[in-house]
C-alpha cells in the first residue's frame, strides 16, 4: 500500500502486505495517522507513525468483516459485519 503527498509529489510505502504470507487488503480508511484495513475478512490497524500493525477484529469461520470507517480522531470505527449469507450489519467499535 502506498501513500502519495500531492504537495511534495512524494510517494512512499505504508505497508507491504506480501510480507504477511500473501494477505490481500481489500479496503482501507485513514484517520489521525491510523489506517484501518480489511485483510482476508479481518480488520487491521496500522500506525502510520511507527509502522506497527495489529489485528483489531479477527475473522472467524462464521463472521467476516468488510469496510471499516474510522471517526475523525480514530478512537472509534464502524464496520460491516457479515455473520450469515443474508445478514449484513453495522457495528460501532472503540479502538484501544
Amino acid at each position: 500500500m502506498y501513500r502519495h503527498v500531492f504537495s511534495t509529489a512524494v510517494t512512499d510505502s505504508i505497508h507491504d502486505f506480501s510480507l504477511d504470507g500473501g494477505s490481500v487488503a481489500s479496503a482501507a480508511a485513514w484517520a489521525a495517522n491510523r489506517l484501518l484495513v480489511t485483510v482476508d475478512g479481518s480488520i487491521w490497524r496500522i500506525d502510520l507513525t511507527s509502522g506497527l500493525y495489529v489485528t483489531v477484529l479477527q475473522a472467524t469461520p462464521t463472521v467476516a468483516y468488510g469496510r471499516a470507517a474510522p471517526s475523525s480522531d480514530a478512537s472509534r470505527f464502524v464496520v460491516e459485519t457479515q455473520s450469515a449469507p443474508a445478514s449484513l450489519d453495522l457495528w460501532l467499535h472503540a479502538l484501544p
